[in-house]
């Protein structure tokens, strides 16, 4: 460890450790002056000669290299067994076992943590390849920073940590989104779905921040297949950041494994000729529309439910054709903040058509309880999507 004092401006007389110079220029006088000494400077420290040789490739010569293939087969994994459809797998833990399996079949492969590979399942690869997997501890800032550095070094980083903790690293993610570099960012433990461990540790603002990156992608997998399949993507996604949002709690296995997931796409998973209204819900919600679905149905009350696992990219043109055939009404659900979260996202894109708009999401903040407990409070649950569906005018 190097523990420095450092001035600004060292060695520039007029200039160093001096206050109020942030953001203003140098008179003319003091410009010439420290032009001067940095000349002296630079040709003292050019005759500076190594005991040792460097060969690197510089940064601009690889920096555009290209993943066109990165393939995870879940028809040949070993763990294909744990995603049999409506099994009990957590996205977490999904993204593990593909992760693991991405890392089998491309050695450029680098999987960076901040201390929770154990809870992100980024364990699994950490044993496996171990010379390949950086622990960066509790410095999210400096993980994101590696990230960047490796994807420019011509690897293909995927970093995982809880996603209320990349709140710190924003800086270092917009600075990547300004650079256009190809991080892979999961974020897991979003939303009030984590229960006990309360308020300081859910992720409810990511989406909000990820979105407002340019170039981004945002997927929200609703099980462990979904999941699975959506890391394929992200590993070939060379024009920005993908954001995997994974869930903590182990959720129903709702696809089959030869089902197929596209960026900027949609599931309709539920639709007839007498829906009165479209609920557009992902991630752990998705289920909780799933279960007000059936007890709508038991009561003669019919529905559409879409699985918005792309937030952004959005498939905007499925969902605003199921709406107008679902009486042109949604209901969005999601375990989010309502600000800058799913239903904001889509609500900028339908503004001007006829179709109205209701959103169910968290808008305040939690506390430590059960899963069931905080999405009841937070009105996200299924018998909140139930009331909204019958009073929706």
């Amino acid at each position: 460890m190097i523990i420095a004092k450092t001035f600004k401006g060292h060695g520039l007389e007029g200039i160093e450790d001096e206050l109020n110079w942030h953001g203003k220029p140098l008179s003319q006088e003091l410009a010439e002056k420290a032009i001067a000494q940095l000349k002296i400077r630079f040709k003292e420290e050019s005759e500076f000669k190594p005991s040792m040789k460097y060969a690197t490739v510089m940064p601009t010569d690889i920096k555009t290299k290209k993943t066109n293939f990165v393939q995870a087969d879940l028809f040949e994994d070993i763990n294909k067994k744990y995603f049999e459809k409506n099994a009990l797998l957590s996205t977490r833990k999904a993204y593990g076992y593909a992760l693991q399996t991405l890392g089998e079949n491309n050695p450029e492969i680098v999987a960076l943590d901040a201390d929770v590979s154990n809870s992100t399942f980024e364990e699994f690869f950490a044993k496996k390849f171990p010379e390949r997997f950086i622990q960066c501890f509790i410095a999210e800032q400096n993980m994101i920073s590696v990230s960047t550095g490796l994807q420019t070094r011509g690897k293909i980083p995927f970093a995982a940590t809880f996603a209320a903790f990349l709140t710190r690293a924003f800086d270092q993610l917009r600075m990547a989104g300004i650079g256009q570099n190809a991080l892979r960012i999961c974020g897991s433990h979003c939303g009030v779905s984590i229960g006990q461990d309360g308020p300081s540790q859910m992720g409810l603002e990511d989406i909000a921040m990820f979105n407002a990156i340019p170039n981004s992608i945002i997927l929200y997998p609703s099980d462990a297949v979904c999941t699975y399949k959506l890391m394929n993507q992200c590993a070939v996604y060379n024009d920005g950041i993908s954001y995997l949002r994974t869930t903590r709690a182990d959720t129903q296995i709702i696809y089959d494994i030869d089902e197929k997931f596209e960026i900027g796409k949609c599931k309709v998973l539920r639709q007839s000729c007498n829906d009165i209204c479209c609920i557009v819900a992902a991630g752990i919600t998705l289920h909780e529309a799933l279960n007000a679905y059936d007890l709508l149905k038991a009561e003669g009350i019919f529905v559409s439910v879409i699985d918005l696992y792309s937030i952004k990219p959005m498939d905007i043109e499925t969902i605003v054709k199921i709406a107008q055939n679902s009486n042109n009404k949604i209901i969005s659900v999601e375990d989010h903040y309502i600000n800058g979260g799913i239903g904001q996202i889509l609500a900028g894109q339908i503004i001007n058509s006829e179709i109205k708009q209701k959103m169910l999401g968290v808008t305040k903040i939690s506390r430590s309880g059960t899963p069931e407990e905080l999405m009841h409070d937070a009105g996200i649950e299924a018998h909140h999507i139930i009331k909204t569906v019958k009073e929706f005018d």
